[in-house]
């Protein structure tokens, strides 16, 4: 399947899963897998879990993998891709994830086709303070198609890089899912939500780019969460929220083309005039 972005697509239904991501992968495991199954039964063609949804995740003086192996953890990693294959869903999980070709360990989100295999890997690279002594910094913007719908993937903190999303609209991507673990103190929480849920939406609007995002619930029955689970369309509007401190997937069914083409050729006729470019984004696409 050749497709440009702007023309004519199917419609594509997205998921994603909020939970309490706990530094305790067997337990997180267990709620992936059982909201992989959910979002099957809803007829989702791919579900997000948070950043670093799989192994847990913490910046503080327990290290990320302190209490886990490698092994174990592509051990599990299998698991999640088995069960993509058995329910006919992508997959986009954050997990701890170490590059056996760079001997590196990174904050990523692994994404698994429908078959099972293991097709995009998207390395965190906008890397906190406390990040930095764990994980490598990612340098890579990788895509992948599904049904002729182009993705993108960030992670948590990446959302305050503006040129990470418009390189996506470079790149001709529809849709990025963003996966985060943003949950803390409920007072500094109550400050942030609405500014971080502002970047998130202006992020979609200004490369008219929708936008999926998945977060941890926290310890607080959602009080903590700095942003909603949601979907985001074109236009920068919420058109999908979780309710906070819910456990469970959301759902949406978007239409990728619905208003992409004006929008589109507004933002990259000004790009071009601002940057000097003579083409943007003309790339076509191809189907897995």
């Amino acid at each position: 399947m050749n497709l440009k972005r702007g023309a004519p697509m199917k419609k594509i239904t997205l998921a994603a899963g909020q939970f309490v991501v706990k530094n305790d992968m067997v337990s997180n495991k267990k709620i992936i897998l059982k909201q992989i199954e959910q979002a099957k039964k809803k007829r989702a063609k791919i579900i997000l879990f948070p950043e670093c949804g799989l192994t847990g995740y913490t910046s503080g003086d327990q290290g990320p993998m302190e209490n886990l192996t490698v092994k174990e953890v592509d051990d599990a990693l299998k698991e999640i891709g088995d069960s993509a294959k058995k329910n006919k869903i992508y997959v986009a999980v954050g997990s701890c994830y170490f590059d056996k070709k760079k001997k590196k360990l990174f904050n990523s989100v692994i994404v698994y086709n429908d078959k099972g295999k293991k097709v995009c890997v998207f390395s965190k690279m906008g890397l906190c303070k406390g990040e930095m002594k764990y994980f490598e910094r990612g340098t890579e913007l990788p895509t992948f198609v599904i049904d002729g719908v182009r993705f993108g993937l960030q992670i948590c903190f990446d959302v305050r890089f503006a040129e990470n999303y418009r390189s996506y609209f470079k790149k001709d991507v529809h849709v990025v899912l963003h996966a985060y673990h943003q949950a803390g103190i409920p007072e500094i929480a109550a400050q942030r939500r609405d500014l971080i849920e502002a970047f998130q939406r202006v992020r979609s609007s200004e490369n008219a780019i929708y936008t999926i995002t998945s977060n941890t619930i926290g310890l607080n029955k959602g009080k903590d969460q700095w942003i909603p689970t949601m979907v985001v369309n074109a236009r920068g509007d919420v058109i999908r929220k979780s309710a906070p401190g819910r456990t469970g997937i959301i759902v949406e069914t978007i239409q990728a083309d619905d208003i992409l083409e004006n929008i589109e050729m507004e933002i990259r006729d000004y790009s071009k005039k601002l940057l000097g470019m003579k083409t943007l984004g003309k790339r076509k696409i191809k189907g897995n």
